[in-house]
């Protein structure tokens, strides 16, 4: 309960400072909400930020943070009310369709949500699982944990929140993340309703936004993709099929739709309020810079329509402020990884932009009309450019470009909420039934993967037993490297260093230490890898929780400086050697590089002379730890 209590205010109340105070005509009191929801993970990052400055303990900031906000609860309570115009028939027949969303929603992630265990093993849980544990650890720029002492090459505005509520709740991030996860897409739904509103729709369109943002996407295309087997085809890609795939794993996308959705607000608005929008740019590019793109592309389309110096600056603020959090970030990486597409990838992607959102845009021409509020008509253009920067950017590491499907349907499903209702309402009596036939075969995709799909946090041979009791994640006691990753949490300070060329667990979530260079892989890696221009990650080479090789994170998709990566990997074959003269050069090339404890994590069988060795040399800044 009292972990609850955290997370309802530091959901709420952070944004509500923003949010509240502001002279928002015509917004009501849920939609202040679901806009405050928006922005709380960043103000909640700043406020973190200044309490790790002035000294307060991590452990001490969840509660120190929801006690601060308490006060803007006056401003929550004050709000004005919007009076209901529509009526009681209407009104049911909204809640009727917004049950069916919520029902057909529930039956789609239910399994997922409930699964504990196997969330935990998901895909990248424990990726975004270091950062938090950096976080925890006290830095307020938190290091990569494969390579000590670097600067993590991507945001982590956004996980702050989750440290603090994962933390407050004594649960895991891992597996916790999926609460922040299911309130923010209640946000990003409320946020539809108040859009679908905008672009002049009724009480369904609203309910009709919602379905057509979590389930239009790639409905038509699910089929064929799945007959004709992999990703690379028209028919489109896994990981958008549909929008609301991304929800049950952990990963910063749910806060960045609901800005992207906030800032779709205010844009269509009579007069958007040039503080709130920059606020909200700002907070986008910081917790989700690769998203700024659709959103700038919006401002300025709202710009062409009424030249507001207010909003030029807005947008400008926002630009200005992801630029400099990128090359803050980005310090320590190397060259950038994004190109334009060749001509014949251009197209093949631009086709296959029309194929997964041709629902969408059914709908959005259903909506269209000339007495269509003109503002409204930005979002027409915003989709299409979300589908353009899909088919004209390329970022070979993983094709991420793959994101801004998901900003098109932000912009287009709206929309197509309308062009439901007017579908609902030409079908009399049975217009329930049409409602909810289009629920139904929009969620199959989902409902088909998530029941299909018994072990979706890892296959069944990378398994194994997780305790989520609390908020260290931990190996089951019956696994054999357990006690040793207890050891390591219970004995060493949290600043060491992990130096093994052990590859079989990702050692930093587990002990909550870094490591000085993860060990190459034992599993071959693709070719493709070592070649200038790898494009194709190797899916499954990774390890529970993080199905992503090593080696292909930190070189390709991060890009880390490889002479390091090699050097500090030279430095651990030359440690694990047979040359004893070699091994301490190696060690105090290591414990030089990162200042800090190291810790030796070693077996009997495998390293026998290099424990022999550090038995007969004992240092006090490395500690031993033997594996089994």
């Amino acid at each position: 309960m009292f972990g609850a209590l955290i997370f309802a205010a530091l959901a709420v109340l952070p944004g509500a400072w923003v949010v509240f105070p502001l002279r928002l005509d015509g917004a009501g009191l849920w939609t202040r909400v679901w806009l405050a929801m928006a922005l709380s993970p960043f103000v909640v990052a700043v406020e973190f930020a200044i309490g790790r400055l002035l000294g307060v303990p991590f452990e001490s900031l969840a509660v120190a943070l929801a006690v601060a906000n308490l006060p803007a609860l006056l401003f929550v309570v004050r709000a004005p009310r919007t009076a209901r115009t529509t009526s009681v028939r209407e009104r049911s027949a909204a809640v009727g369709a917004l049950v069916v969303v919520a029902v057909v929603t529930a039956v789609a992630l239910l399994p997922r949500v409930l699964a504990t265990e196997d969330r935990a093993l998901s895909g990248h849980a424990w990726m975004h699982a270091d950062t938090i544990d950096r976080l925890v650890a006290g830095d307020v720029v938190p290091e990569e944990t494969m390579l000590a002492g670097v600067r993590q090459a991507y945001p982590s505005t956004g996980h702050v929140f989750q440290a603090l509520v994962s933390h407050a709740a004594d649960r895991p991030p891992a597996s916790h993340y999926i609460w922040t996860n299911v309130a923010w897409l209640v946000a990003i739904a409320g946020l539809m309703i108040a859009l679908a509103r905008e672009a002049g729709g009724g009480p369904i369109a609203g309910a009709g936004a919602i379905l057509a943002l979590f389930y239009a996407v790639n409905v038509v295309g699910y089929v064929p993709m799945k007959l004709v087997g992999g990703a690379s085809t028209i028919f489109g890609d896994p990981r958008y099929t549909p929008w609301l795939l991304k929800y049950p794993f952990f990963n910063q996308m749910p806060f960045a739709f609901a800005l992207l959705a906030a800032i779709a607000w205010q844009l269509v608005r009579a007069r958007p309020h040039a503080v709130l929008l920059a606020v909200s740019l700002v907070a986008l590019g910081t917790i989700y810079p690769l998203l700024i793109a659709p959103a700038l592309v919006l401002c300025g389309l709202r710009w062409l329509v009424d030249r507001g110096v207010a909003l030029a600056g807005a947008t400008v603020i926002g630009a200005v402020a992801t630029w400099l959090a990128l090359t803050f970030v980005l310090r320590d990486r190397g060259p950038g990884a994004m190109r334009i597409a060749d001509a014949a990838f251009a197209t093949t992607k631009l086709l296959t932009g029309v194929v997964v959102t041709l629902p969408l845009i059914v709908g959005v021409i259903a909506w269209w009309s000339p007495a269509r509020e003109r503002r409204a008509r930005i979002l027409v253009a915003g989709g299409a450019a979300a589908v353009a920067l899909y088919g004209v950017l390329d970022l070979p590491y993983w094709r991420n470009e793959y994101k801004f499907v998901f900003a098109a349907a932000i912009a287009w499903a709206p929309l197509a909420g309308v062009g439901i209702e007017r579908l609902v309402r030409a079908a009399g009596r049975r217009g329930a039934f049409v409602f909810a036939g289009l629920a139904i075969v929009g969620a199959a995709p989902l409902v088909h993967k998530t029941y299909g799909s018994p072990h979706w946090g890892a296959p069944p041979d990378r398994r194994f037993a997780l305790d989520t009791s609390s908020f260290g994640l931990r190996l089951a006691g019956s696994h054999p490297l357990a006690a040793a990753c207890e050891r390591v949490r219970g004995e060493t300070p949290r600043d060491a260093i992990l130096v093994t060329r052990d590859d079989s667990l990702h050692w930093p979530t587990l002990t909550g230490r870094a490591l000085y260079v993860p060990p190459p892989s034992h599993e071959p890696l693709p070719p493709a890898l070592t070649a200038a221009d790898a494009t194709t990650p190797p899916f499954g080479s990774g390890h529970p929780g993080l199905n992503l090789d090593a080696d292909y994170l930190v070189r390709r998709v991060r890009g880390y400086d490889a002479a390091l990566i090699d050097e500090r990997r030279a430095n651990v074959r030359a440690l694990f050697g047979a040359d004893d003269a070699a091994r301490g050069t190696a060690l105090d090339a290591i414990t030089r590089a990162v200042e800090r404890p190291v810790v030796v994590l070693a077996s009997p069988e495998r390293d026998g002379a290099l424990l022999a060795w550090l038995a007969r040399s004992p240092r006090t800044d490395v500690v031993v730890i033997r594996l089994p």
